[in-house]
């Protein structure tokens, strides 16, 4: 029994590590921004509006030949298993660019629900003007790492990375929004949160002696 409870948590465990690392590939081209919502030292964040998916993307994809079973032989196929896995990650990925195109907006408040972040091209400009490619440079790193970072990353506290440039670090070659990541929109600051739940917890402290108050009485 030990030995099935271990075998299911980590079933359980490899399942969550797969979703959680299944990022969306867009194109520049199938994103609609709306507002810009904040910048930082090097980068923009702005709305996603919409999505416009291509339609070839859109289509499910043509009936495929089953795999070969996995035998004990084809286990050692290298190419086999690489195969099966390339395939299940792009029809993982698929499913997660629709699931985005459904939800890209909350129900409830019709508001966006995801934002995509990039390099400013002002900053892109400057370096090109300064003749100082090193803090461009540096800025790509940076967003790199980000996305390395909160792609191997699951908490309720910590920023979702939801998707990606579908051409990965070669989408810098089209200039500083050529490569940006797209995560769930937040609708308050770190600062705005903490007050708020100062706020909540001391109208639950002045209910709480209010109603100590009437009790003495």
């Amino acid at each position: 029994n030990n030995n099935n409870n271990n075998n299911n948590a980590t079933s359980n465990t490899t399942r969550h590590h797969d979703d959680r690392d299944c990022i969306a590939p867009f194109q520049r081209e199938e994103i609609k921004l709306g507002p810009l919502l904040g910048s930082g030292e090097y980068s923009h964040v702005y709305e996603v509006e919409s999505f416009c998916l291509r339609k070839q993307q859109q289509q499910p994809q043509q009936p495929q030949q089953q795999p070969p079973s996995l035998s004990e032989d084809s286990m050692d196929n290298d190419a086999t298993i690489k195969t099966i896995t390339t395939t299940t990650t792009i029809t993982k990925e698929h499913a997660k660019r629709n699931y985005m195109k459904q939800c890209e907006k909350y129900r409830e408040t019709n508001n966006a629900r995801y934002a995509m972040k990039h390099i400013k091209v002002e900053y892109y400009e400057s370096s090109l003007e300064k003749n100082d490619s090193d803090a461009y440079v540096q800025a790509a790193c940076d967003l790199t790492l980000e996305a390395e970072i909160l792609s191997n990353l699951a908490h309720p506290n910590i920023i979702k990375l939801r998707g990606m440039t579908h051409s990965g670090v070669a989408g810098f070659a089209n200039g500083p929004n050529g490569y940006f990541l797209i995560m769930d929109r937040l609708f308050e600051t770190l600062d705005q949160r903490m007050i708020r739940l100062w706020k909540r917890e001391d109208n639950i402290l002045d209910v709480n002696s209010d109603d100590d108050d009437d009790d003495d009485d």
